[in-house]
């Protein structure tokens, strides 16, 4: 019955057409995972650099704070004369404005623009504009989807190439029976890695 609807003849044929369409199917699988790849290491350096972007603004911070600790215990203290107070008063405030400041920025490098409240918004992107800073955290929130789909890419290539290997030796066999048994493996498979690479896509789609 079944080589009545697929003749030992045509069965070659069908083989390789299947072999050519799922081999189409992982290259496109794996074009797409190599750019979400090359995503995640950019995503990855950015987190990176930004983290160390927010450790200079607390060290900054600290700096600041300590100098305004130090001017205020000189002015309790009655080491600085009168008529100096009052200067040293206003450098106090500009330290404190300043330290404030690099706090904020740190919130804003840390957790992104958008984000935190638009009052707060206190760094300019290289276009010199407000409000487009991408923080840390996002940056290690897509890091973490652009890994999880890579994991789910590298799955849906291993049942991609597997597959054409079955199909590979389904051309090469000589029993009808073993052929059919290969061919409906490879097509299953197939199947199974087309699916889990379009799960794949839409894990990573999402950040586009």
């Amino acid at each position: 019955m079944l080589k009545k609807l697929l003749p030992e003849d045509n069965l070659e044929v069908i083989s390789g057409l299947l072999i050519a369409i799922f081999a189409t199917c992982l290259a496109v699988i794996d074009l797409y995972a190599g750019k979400f790849g090359d995503d995640e290491i950019i995503a990855s350096n950015e987190k990176s650099a930004t983290y160390e972007w927010f450790q200079a603004k607390g060290v900054k911070e600290i700096v600041a704070e300590s100098q305004v600790h130090m001017l205020k215990s000189l002015v309790t203290s009655g080491a600085v004369v009168p008529k100096d107070t009052a200067a040293m008063n206003i450098e106090i405030g500009f330290l404190e404005k300043k330290a404030k400041r690099y706090s904020l920025d740190k919130e804003e490098v840390l957790k992104g623009s958008k984000n935190i409240d638009s009052t707060n918004w206190s760094q300019y992107d290289n276009d010199g504009k407000l409000g487009n800073i991408k923080g840390a955290f996002e940056w290690e929130k897509e890091v973490k989807i652009l890994s999880a789909a890579g994991d789910t890419f590298d799955t849906a290539l291993f049942f991609m190439q597997i597959a054409l290997v079955f199909g590979a030796v389904s051309l090469i066999l000589k029993s009808y029976n073993m052929k059919i048994i290969f061919l409906s493996s490879m097509t299953l498979l197939s199947l199974v890695g087309i699916i889990i690479g379009f799960i794949a896509f839409k894990q990573a789609i999402i950040l586009y």
